[in-house]
C-alpha cells in the first residue's frame, strides 16, 4: 500500500450527483440551483470554505450553497444518520477512514462525475493529482468517490517547559523513537509522567495514529486487494510493538480518551499531532515525527 496521510475529502451524496454536474457547466445552462454542504468544525477551514463559496457563487449567480458546520463531537453520528434517512446534505466533508469504512459500503455517496470537474474521464482527473493522493476516496474496485479538501501530515509538538525542566533542549527534538524513549526517562524523573502521547479526539484517531506508525515500518492494515488483514505481518506488528512498548513502560498514559481535551494538554511533554492543530498548540514547538530508525521492538 502507498504512503497515506490523514485526509479530508469532499464527496457528493447520491442525490446530488446531477446537481454537481449542472453547477460545473456554468450559470448559463439551467435554472436556479441550491446545494447544501456540511463539514466538521475547524475555524481556519470554515473561514476558507466561506470565502471559496462566496467566490463560486459570484461566478455562478444561479447557484446558492447553504453551508453548515457540525460540532466535532456530533459530526460522525449526525452525518451518518442524515444520509441514511435521506435528510442529509448534497456535499459532505469526510475523512477517508469513515468514507471507506461506512459511507461507500452503504452506498450513501455517489461516484465522482469527471465532467463536473471539466475532465473527460476519471483517469484524466486523477492525473491532476500526485500518485496515490486519491486512494483514500476509492472503493476496492477503484471507483473514485471524492477529492481532497485538505491533506495533513503528523508532527511532534514539544512542551517547552517540560523539556527545560528535564534539562533537555527544546530546539533539539527527538529524531527517532529510541530518542523519544531516552527523553521520556528524563521527563519522568523531572516529574512529567505523561512523557509522550498521541492526540486523540475520537475513536477514529486510534487508526490514524496506527497508520502513522505503519508508514514508518512499512506495514499495512490490509493487503493490496483489500480482502485480507495484514496486521499480524512482521512490519505491521513492529508498528504496534512501538505503541505497546510505550504503554508497557508507562511513559504514555492508558486513558487516551482525555488526550485531546484542553485541560489535559499541558500535561503531555512531546505529543504526536496533525499540523492542522497548530493554532491550538499553546507553548509548544513542532518538529517532524520521529523515524523508525534504531527503534527497538
Amino acid at each position: 500500500m502507498g504512503r497515506t496521510h490523514r485526509r479530508r475529502l469532499i464527496a457528493a451524496t447520491v442525490a446530488a450527483a446531477s446537481a454537481l454536474a449542472v453547477t460545473a457547466c456554468g450559470s448559463g445552462s439551467g435554472g436556479d440551483v441550491t446545494l447544501t454542504f456540511w463539514t466538521h468544525t475547524h475555524p481556519p477551514m470554515v473561514k476558507l470554505n466561506k470565502a471559496l463559496i462566496a467566490e463560486y457563487e459570484k461566478k455562478h449567480p444561479n447557484v446558492t450553497i447553504e453551508y453548515q458546520t457540525i460540532p466535532n463531537t456530533e459530526f460522525g453520528t449526525k452525518m451518518l444518520t442524515a444520509l441514511s434517512n435521506g435528510t442529509g446534505p448534497d456535499i459532505i466533508n469526510m475523512d477517508d477512514n469513515a468514507l471507506r469504512g461506512e459511507y461507500i459500503p452503504k452506498s450513501l455517496i455517489a461516484p465522482i462525475d469527471a465532467k463536473a470537474f471539466g475532465k473527460g474521464s476519471v483517469k484524466e482527473l486523477e492525473q491532476t493529482y500526485e500518485p496515490n493522493m486519491l486512494a483514500g476516496a476509492k472503493d476496492a474496485k477503484g471507483t473514485l468517490y471524492g477529492v481532497p479538501s485538505e491533506l495533513n501530515s503528523t508532527a511532534f509538538a514539544i512542551n517547552v517547559k517540560h523539556f527545560r525542566d528535564a534539562g533537555l533542549d527544546p530546539n533539539k527534538p527527538p529524531k527517532t523513537w529510541d530518542d523519544v524513549a531516552a527523553y521520556g526517562k528524563k521527563l519522568v524523573v523531572a516529574g512529567h509522567g505523561q512523557a509522550f502521547n498521541f492526540s486523540y479526539i475520537h475513536s477514529g484517531w486510534y487508526s490514524q495514529m496506527y497508520q502513522t506508525l505503519l508508514n514508518q515500518t512499512g506495514g499495512s492494515m490490509v493487503n493490496e486487494s483489500c480482502d485480507g488483514a495484514t496486521v499480524n505481518q512482521p512490519k505491521s506488528a513492529q508498528a504496534m510493538q512501538i505503541w505497546a512498548t510505550w504503554r508497557a513502560t508507562r511513559r504514555s498514559p492508558t486513558r487516551t480518551r482525555r488526550a485531546g481535551r484542553r485541560r489535559h494538554r499541558s500535561r503531555t511533554s512531546p505529543q504526536g499531532r496533525s499540523r492542522w492543530r497548530s493554532s491550538t498548540r499553546g507553548r509548544c514547538r513542532r518538529s517532524r515525527t520521529p523515524t523508525r530508525r534504531r527503534t527497538r521492538t
